[in-house]
C-alpha cells in the first residue's frame, strides 16, 4: 500500500535519482489504484507517494538493486548488520571484486528469478556499503575497485543519515515495513507492465518512467538502450483514459504530440560528476495525466531563499 516516508532519506546515490521531483510526479499521477515503477532505482518516487495504493510494482534490470529491495524487504535486521562497516579503501578493492566475480553474479541472478526468494543480504549489504561510498564504477567492472572512496562530501545515502545523527537501523525497518505489500521484480522493464488491475473497473494506473537517457547510458552496470521502446509503448497507451504516466529524459529526447513537458534544473551534478545538462532535464506527462496548478521547479524555493540572503 501507499504513502509516503516520513522524513525519507534516499538509502542510496544512483544515478539520476528523481527525489527532487517526486512530489509534482504525484501531483500528476494523482490516488491511483495501481502503481508502476519499471526503472525504480533508488525507489524514491515509489516513497513518496503519498496515498493508499493497492498495488505498487517496481522492477530494476540491475540484479544488485534488485537483490538490495529483495532483502530489505524480507531481511532488514541483517542487511543493516552487513552494511554497518567502516569505509576502508582496501576492504572496498576486496568486495568489490567478489560482488562482480563471474559465480557469484550468475548465481545472485539465477536466484532472483525466484520470487519468493528473499535476496542476500549479506551482497546486498555490501553492496549498498560501497554504493554508498565510491565515487564511480561500483560493481560495473570485476576486480578490485580501483579508486580511493569519495573524499568530496560529509557522507551519502546511509552514511548521510548516520552523519546527520539520524538512527540507520530504525530508518531501514521503516523502510522495511513500507515494502511489505510492494511486488519486487528484476528483468526487463516491459516485464511488470500489466495494465489489466487498475483498469478493469473504475481505477486507474500511475506508471513512472525513468529509463537511461539517451546517450548515457553507460552511467549504469547493466547498459541498456530502450528509450525508443519506452517512446513507442508511451504512444500505445496514451489514448486510454484510465492510465497516467510521467516520463523522463533530457530536453529533445522524445516526441510525443499531446503531451505536456515541464523543464527543471538539477541542484546537483550528476553521479559521473558532470554539471553540462544540469538544466536539460524534463518531464513529460501523457494526456490523461492531472493537470495541477502549477509545477514548480523543485529547486525553485532554495534559489529564491538564495537570492534573499545575498
Amino acid at each position: 500500500m501507499g504513502r509516503s516516508i516520513k522524513n525519507n532519506d534516499t538509502l542510496f546515490p544512483y544515478p539520476g535519482g528523481k527525489s527532487g521531483v517526486a512530489d509534482q510526479v504525484w501531483s500528476a499521477l494523482g490516488h491511483v489504484k495501481h502503481y508502476i515503477e519499471p526503472f525504480c532505482g533508488s525507489a524514491a518516487v515509489l516513497f513518496k507517494n503519498p496515498h493508499e495504493t493497492q498495488l505498487e510494482v517496481i522492477n530494476d534490470i540491475n540484479f544488485y538493486v534488485a537483490n538490495f529491495w529483495r532483502a530489505l524487504k524480507h531481511q532488514p535486521e541483517a542487511l543493516y548488520r552487513e552494511q554497518d562497516y567502516p569505509i576502508s579503501q582496501i576492504d572496498m578493492d576486496a568486495r568489490h571484486r567478489h560482488l562482480t566475480e563471474s559465480k557469484i553474479v550468475e548465481k545472485l541472478r539465477a536466484d532472483l528469478l525466484d520470487p519468493l526468494w528473499p535476496g542476500n543480504a549479506k551482497l546486498a549489504g555490501w553492496w549498498v556499503w560501497g554504493q554508498c561510498a565510491a565515487i564511480n564504477r561500483w560493481c560495473k567492472t570485476e576486480g578490485p575497485y580501483g579508486s580511493i572512496p569519495s573524499l568530496g562530501n560529509g557522507g551519502r545515502g546511509m552514511w548521510r543519515l548516520s552523519w546527520r545523527k539520524k538512527d540507520v537501523k530504525k530508518h531501514i525497518l521503516n523502510v522495511a515495513r513500507r515494502l511489505r505489500n510492494v511486488r519486487i521484480l528484476h528483468g526487463n522493464w516491459a516485464r511488470c507492465l500489466n495494465l489489466n488491475y487498475g483498469t478493469n473497473d473504475e481505477g486507474s494506473v500511475g506508471v513512472f518512467l525513468d529509463p537511461p537517457y539517451k546517450g548515457f547510458e553507460f552511467m549504469y552496470s547493466e547498459i541498456e538502450y530502450v528509450a525508443s521502446e519506452v517512446e513507442a509503448w508511451c504512444r500505445s497507451v496514451e489514448d486510454n483514459p484510465q492510465v497516467r504516466i510521467v516520463l523522463c529524459g533530457h530536453v529533445g529526447d522524445y516526441e510525443l504530440p499531446g503531451w505536456s513537458t515541464k523543464r527543471w534544473k538539477r541542484n546537483s551534478s550528476t553521479f559521473a560528476g558532470s554539471t553540462k545538462t544540469q538544466d536539460r532535464e524534463c518531464l513529460w506527462f501523457s494526456p490523461h495525466c492531472l493537470k495541477p496548478k502549477t509545477l514548480k521547479s523543485p529547486w525553485a524555493g532554495r534559489q529564491r531563499q538564495k537570492r534573499k540572503t545575498k
